[in-house]
């Protein structure tokens, strides 16, 4: 008999710069690896004094899941799709601010889920390609 696959637990962190201009801003992307079942999404900002007068737009796999304000300390997303998630893009705006300052502290994205590991219950290359 062999082995079955395991589920192991993975959290991975981005810093997301928050976009103070009044051009296009840079999209932070992720692309999510096989076998990776997407939770969860956070936007951590109680380290940014300003966040609450951002905004930000969340898309999976080019679909806008989320368009609005990020709030003081930002906000968890809980994803319930059991369906697998390629690819992950987040733009920040604060171009209200831009009159008054050119940047200000960014903010933590914290991507969770699960990983289906193979027989051998190890990480695939492909998965310590992207992740590692």
């Amino acid at each position: 008999m062999g082995m079955s696959p395991m589920q192991v637990e993975i959290s991975f962190e981005y810093v997301l710069e928050f976009c103070v201009s009044e051009e296009l801003c840079e999209t932070l992307n992720i692309e999510l690896p096989d076998n990776f079942l997407l939770k969860s999404i956070e936007l951590n900002a109680e380290k940014s004094s300003l966040s609450h007068l951002c905004s930000c737009n969340i898309k999976i796999d080019g679909e806008s899941v989320y368009s609005g304000p990020i709030g003081k300390e930002g906000f968890v997303m809980e994803i319930d799709t059991v369906m697998p998630i390629n690819e992950l893009n987040i733009t920040t705006d604060c171009g209200s601010l831009s009159e008054w300052l050119n940047q200000i502290e960014p903010c933590l994205v914290i991507v969770k889920g699960q990983y289906l590991m193979d027989e051998s219950n190890t990480l695939t290359k492909a998965f310590i390609d992207k992740w590692a």
